[in-house]
């Protein structure tokens, strides 16, 4: 679920940058810096939140050099930034390739999704 909504808000964050009356290079610097800090914070209350309802960690970053506690480190924030740019590079590409995709088959893939979702969260408790 982390790297799902990390995708929407990098998109949302872009939105935001682009808004900004400034030059390219800026804006790819900003993109970084609000995307690295803004996703750890997500990281963080995301891992906490799994190990609340589901009994267990995903990940633990107590080991990093740079942790900031058991679910977020400056060294995945770094990999958070990275990404965000990452995905602004490859998304004109995977537009033309999602546009191509019928509407059914994405409502079919929506609903198997959320099914998953709430039998993966009810047979847990």
């Amino acid at each position: 679920p982390i790297y799902g909504i990390g995708v929407v808000i990098i998109l949302l964050i872009d939105k935001l940058v682009n808004k900004i009356k400034t030059n390219n290079f800026i804006k790819i610097i900003l993109l970084f810096i609000i995307s690295a800090i803004l996703l750890s914070i997500i990281e963080a209350i995301g891992g906490y939140l799994i190990e609340w309802i589901f009994g267990y960690s995903f990940w633990d970053y107590s080991s990093y050099k740079f942790n900031i506690g058991k679910y977020a480190a400056l060294e995945m924030g770094i990999i958070w930034g990275l990404s965000s740019i990452i995905v602004i590079i490859i998304k004109p590409f995977l537009d033309k390739i999602i546009s191509k995709i019928p509407k059914y088959f994405t409502y079919i893939l929506s609903v198997l999704l959320i099914l998953d979702l709430f039998f993966t969260i009810i047979l847990k408790h």
